[in-house]
């Protein structure tokens, strides 16, 4: 997790960064000790959260979230103060995850840290998802595509559980409501049916690198092969 950190107090930049390193899966890639430099940094190494102090020289907390708003479209970022009224101010800012009002423990800005990366991994593993059915010809707008969404990400969700196809389609069903399991199986059928009409080798092998044409692209089959593109994506 590449971490930026933005605090002016020297001494808490100091030993939340110490803490910080001592995490297994945390990078800090920047440290900024004042508004502006966080706009730059941000912009140029991109991380996956931002501990992100309102009380800061130059530009404060407040035009810092105003300047990102635009370029983030994640609620990538953990707010840190002790201002009640700069707090007070932090409204309509879609790219803030959480606010910690100062002192706070540092084990529990790791813990919403890490809260905060697993939720944006499965928000952005399902974007994927879509982008991946929509490259090989999946009808966006037809039941099957979207049932068969649901049963991959369900599938990559919970994928040290072996869930079988049968399995699958019965939670898709539920969370579908009145479908059945039967009804879910023969959308996402006719969808992949369709889109075969688009598909060929060199297609297939441009997105998985795993792909083997000796395989029949069934439903199974291409779960599998987009299962394993995101644990590689998402490092698992």
């Amino acid at each position: 997790m590449k971490v930026l950190i933005a605090e002016d107090d020297e001494r808490q930049l100091q030993n939340f960064s110490s803490f910080i390193t001592k995490e297994t899966n945390f990078e800090i890639v920047a440290k900024t000790t004042n508004g502006k430099d966080t706009i730059d940094k941000y912009l140029e190494v991109k991380p996956d959260v931002l501990f992100l102090d309102l009380d800061m020289p130059n530009i404060d907390g407040l035009g810092v979230l105003r300047n990102l708003k635009n370029q983030n479209d994640k609620r990538n970022i953990i707010v840190t103060s002790q201002s009640k009224e700069l707090i007070s101010n932090l409204y309509d800012f879609s790219n803030i995850y959480r606010l910690m009002p100062k002192p706070f423990q540092f084990d529990r800005a790791v813990y919403l840290a890490k809260e905060m990366y697993q939720e944006n991994t499965l928000v952005s593993a399902k974007e994927t998802i879509k982008n991946i059915l929509s490259k090989l010809g999946f009808n966006p707008s037809v039941s099957g595509t979207s049932h068969f969404i649901e049963l991959i990400f369900i599938k990559y969700q919970r994928r040290n559980k072996k869930l079988s196809l049968k399995d699958l389609y019965k939670i898709v069903s539920t969370d579908a409501g009145l479908l059945t399991a039967t009804s879910i199986k023969w959308s996402i059928e006719n969808a992949l049916s369709s889109a075969k009409r688009f598909m060929n080798k060199d297609l297939l092998y441009s997105i998985f690198d795993d792909y083997n044409p000796a395989f029949e692209i069934t439903i199974s089959y291409l779960t599998d092969l987009i299962v394993n593109y995101l644990e590689r994506k998402y490092k698992g």
